[in-house]
């Protein structure tokens, strides 16, 4: 979520702005908007902007300020990351406020500005701090459905972005760019369903999962470790669902060997399984319902000693398929 400052006032640009948050995502995205805010659809706006490295020093910074800018009305001056800019020049930030270039906005980013300062007071008194915070599940589902009608032109069902949460997580780079997917996979269609984000979103992860416990089954230990390390990759807050996907896809494998013993085997088993009914067969036949309990247990295991954490996720499991695979 980026959000303003309370007494918030979009009336005429402010000499000074801080943006401040974890999320670089929201960060880069509330800095594009403001860029746009203050030089508007001028031609000359992209020469109007000056991205300083994060150790200029102050002297520099207000030169740049200072420099009337040739091709445009206005500039703005960007320091990101602007922590050690702040931390260290907060006096002098202050008094440049006092008497600031009328022709300029000095934009800087930070992880997180410090209320307790002079700096920060003043800017909020000013409106200009803007905060990127995470959002809660529900607030979350509803940026979804309003990113996606915004930016992609689309509306979304309620229903699919929850799904789209439940694969995703709540990640606004991941999400965003997954929507942007949805946009070009429905074509002309202006709403995205539930079956769309399960097709192109939950397909390809529950197959990438899938293939992990292929290979433990098959013994193939440096393939399941590398497939787990492109699942980790692939999803930034896989520490938080990896093993919970995991788990999942070894449940289903146990029910199936469980109604085999039964005779009872469903007709669309091998497509839920991800197989071809001759591969369904074959498996069957050399699989040990026994050694698939130990593999749940061992995944429970995983996600206990994260949780208590002895080891993070990428190596509990590594450690669990290594045994697994032994």
């Amino acid at each position: 979520m980026v959000r303003k400052s309370e007494n918030q006032m979009d009336t005429s640009p402010q000499p000074v702005y801080l943006i401040a948050g974890a999320d670089h995502w929201l960060r880069a995205t509330r800095r594009r908007q403001l860029v746009q805010q203050l030089l508007g659809l001028d031609p000359g706006s992209e020469s109007a902007v000056t991205t300083l490295p994060p150790d200029s020093s102050l002297a520099v910074v207000l030169d740049e300020l200072r420099t009337v800018p040739m091709f445009s009305a206005y500039r703005v001056v960007i320091i990101d990351p602007a922590d050690d800019l702040v931390s260290s020049y907060g006096e002098e930030l202050e008094r440049y406020m006092l008497k600031p270039s009328r022709t300029a906005s000095l934009l800087m980013v930070v992880d997180k500005a410090d209320g307790r300062t002079r700096l920060v007071k003043n800017l909020k008194n000013l409106a200009a701090v803007l905060e990127c915070q995470p959002l809660e599940k529900q607030a979350m589902l509803q940026w979804i459905m309003q990113h996606a009608q915004e930016c992609y032109h689309r509306k979304i069902q309620p229903q699919a972005a929850a799904e789209l949460q439940r694969l995703i997580g709540d990640d606004h780079a991941q999400l965003d760019g997954e929507l942007n997917k949805l946009s070009i996979y429905i074509g002309e269609r202006p709403l995205i369903t539930v079956e769309d984000v399960q097709a192109l979103v939950g397909q390809h992860r529950e197959e990438m999962v899938f293939r992990i416990v292929e290979y433990i089954n098959q013994n193939r230990r440096a393939d399941a470790l590398q497939q787990w390390h492109q699942v980790w990759k692939s999803d930034r807050a896989a520490s938080k669902r990896a093993v919970g996907g995991l788990a999942y896809q070894v449940r289903k494998y146990l029910e199936t060997l469980y109604q085999s013993l039964q005779g009872k085997v469903p007709g669309n088993a091998h497509w839920m399984l991800g197989m071809s009914s001759d591969e369904l067969r074959q498996w069957l036949k050399k699989t040990d319902p026994q050694r698939v309990e130990n593999q749940l247990r061992r995944l429970f295991r995983a996600d206990l000693e994260s949780k208590n954490g002895v080891s993070n996720t990428l190596t509990a499991i590594e450690k669990q398929l290594i045994e697994m695979t032994g």
